[in-house]
């Protein structure tokens, strides 16, 4: 029969394996969990559907237009890999629609007015 301590120290250094074999798995399984970059993330240059420039800021959790005679409009967005929908206020006129990113192009297109438009912008 084996002593006391025999014991104590076999279920000992069984335990410091489980732990050990623990902290692995979970240090694995955190390395493969890599969060997926926002590919919409930064400013955007191009025309509005009138001609007129523009520059679209899109940040965490907003997206922003910005006119160089000074007016700028704000709103929300969602994204799922490279589509985007969004949803604006442009001079009190809501505007919603999706978009699609190709390298560092993004068209937008949305309902303005009851009026469909569509936006080429251009990652600066």
């Amino acid at each position: 029969m084996k002593s006391p301590s025999t014991v104590k120290a076999i279920f000992m250094m069984a335990g410091i394996i489980v732990l050990v074999t623990v902290i692995g798995f979970v240090i694995i399984a955190c390395e493969n969990e890599v969060p997926e970059k926002n590919p919409f993330i930064g400013k955007w240059t191009g025309l509005d559907p009138y001609g007129e420039p523009m520059e679209v800021t899109v940040t965490d959790t907003s997206i922003i237009i910005r006119y160089s005679y000074g007016d700028s409009y704000s709103g929300t967005y969602t994204y799922s890999g490279n589509t985007v929908t969004f949803s604006l206020t442009i001079m009190g006129q809501g505007m919603s629609g999706t978009g699609t990113i190709s390298g560092n192009t993004l068209i937008l297109s949305g309902v303005y007015q009851g009026e469909q438009v569509t936006m080429t912008l251009t990652k600066s």
